[in-house]
């Protein structure tokens, strides 16, 4: 097969070195800007820009896709364009450009959580089932008809960064086979359940402040749903405090504590630092101060002058 690429983040490269190394042509790439960083707003080099360098395949960075990007790719004649977290918009005629269309790698079990960010909306809804699902892509956002689903079981212990992980390495081996059969696959094909169809919206930072009025479980899918970005946080001593890792513990666990206030903290008898929530307790498993390096929940309670009475702001 002659294939075309389009996915911007890190993780998506397990898909393109699969091809590669595949006995299919990888034709071109296409991946969103990048973006100044640092101090000097100087333009970095992405993982994906890099490895399309080394290994000599054509790179393309629009700033939007417009007519030429789609003459561009009728121009290569290839079979499809595979698409998984590109962050475009492809129009019609982009969709139509290759012989077997645009077909899009989604981490998701469609028509669940379709949108920007299903991962992280997954296991911030405690989903226990998820998976990949190849779809031949439309106008309408993820509502083409699906190709094929892998499914498999959630452990609860996934963040949003490990699970793109492992939703890249086995979207790296469906990728491969479906080439093998892509022709018999989208003939098959099959339309998804409107009924079904939930939305994933984007990730804000306005969402990733906790408020301790919540459960802990909740807050603890939340603090998971939100690494790497744009990570859970709370005010500590008027500044904020990024909570990387955490997990719920159950308020019969320490009932001792039982009078704490919302958002107090204690560090228990088992070196746990734990902050009290509606119900249960978030333990504190991994922080960072802004400017800080990341501490164990322990290591950053013995960094403080005053251990004692140790309060966290419920909201910004």
């Amino acid at each position: 097969m002659r294939v075309t690429f389009a996915g911007t983040p890190d993780f998506v490269l397990p898909v393109l070195s699969a091809i590669h190394d595949s006995r299919h042509e990888l034709l071109a790439c296409w991946i969103k800007p990048e973006r100044p960083t640092g101090r000097g707003l100087r333009k970095k080099s992405g993982v994906i820009a890099e490895w399309a360098a080394q290994n000599e395949i054509t790179v393309h960075q629009p700033l939007v896709w417009d007519e030429t990007q789609t003459q561009i790719l009728a121009g290569l004649q290839a079979d499809l364009m595979l698409v998984m977290s590109y962050g475009l918009l492809l129009p019609p005629a982009a969709l139509r450009a290759t012989r077997l269309g645009c077909v899009g790698v989604h981490p998701s079990l469609l028509p669940r959580w379709r949108g920007a960010a299903p991962t992280a909306r997954a296991i911030e809804a405690g989903d226990r089932q998820t998976g990949l699902t190849l779809l031949q892509m439309t106008e309408h956002l993820d509502a083409g008809a699906v190709i094929k689903r892998l499914e498999w079981s959630l452990s609860g212990a996934e963040t949003t960064a490990s699970l793109n992980q492992q939703m890249a390495q086995m979207a790296a081996s469906l990728c491969i086979e479906f080439l093998g059969h892509a022709e018999i696959w989208c003939e098959n094909s099959e339309r998804q359940n409107e009924d079904q169809a939930c939305y994933a919206h984007r990730l804000s930072k306005r969402e990733s402040w906790i408020d301790w009025h919540e459960p802990a479980d909740l807050i603890a899918r939340r603090v998971r749903a939100f690494n790497p970005w744009p990570v859970a946080r709370t005010l500590f001593n008027q500044r904020e405090l990024l909570i990387w890792e955490a997990e719920a513990v159950e308020d019969r666990d320490y009932p001792q504590l039982a009078n704490c206030l919302l958002g107090q903290a204690v560090m228990t008898d088992d070196n746990q630092l734990l902050a009290a929530c509606r119900e249960g307790f978030l333990a504190l498993n991994e922080v960072q101060r802004a400017g800080g390096k990341r501490l164990r929940g322990y290591d950053f309670v013995n960094g403080l002058r005053n251990r004692k009475n140790i309060i966290f702001s419920l909201s910004r």
